[in-house]
């Protein structure tokens, strides 16, 4: 860099790390094309780091939606097999309640008739109770 007159103008720079000088504008242009450098290679390492950002947010979103999918499938059997537990507690008590009619439609005849009706295929109270 040059002063007002013309002249090269001496830069000195001191740091913790160490102390350099320069003089010139040729020095200035290379300090300045090694921070362009720079600073295009940090966009570059910004610009690889959002592209990985967005390729692992499309990962995890699918990933969230075969599970979302894995769930729903096994609610789907879940539901399954619970309606068939269900049908089959109603079946059940339905056959509890035939046993019972049939068991008060028995309990209801004399004593000498019961054993012949509990017995007999199509009795009365066997008739009845369905």
């Amino acid at each position: 860099m040059a002063d007002g007159n013309g002249t090269p103008s001496n830069v000195n720079v001191s740091t913790p790390l160490g102390s350099f000088s320069f003089n010139g504008k040729k020095t200035a242009e290379f300090i300045m094309i090694l921070l362009a450098i720079g600073f295009g290679i940090m966009a570059f390492v910004q610009w690889t780091h959002l592209m990985d950002a967005r390729a692992a947010e499309q990962e995890f979103k699918q990933y969230l939606h075969e599970i979302s999918r894995a769930n729903q499938q096994a609610l789907r059997e879940i539901s399954e097999s619970n309606r068939e537990a269900v049908r089959q507690l109603v079946e059940s008590q339905k056959d509890a309640v035939r046993a019972q009619k049939e068991m008060n439609c028995l309990i209801s005849l004399p004593q000498e008739d019961r054993k012949k009706e509990f017995m007999g295929e199509n009795s009365f109270c066997k008739r009845m109770s369905r």
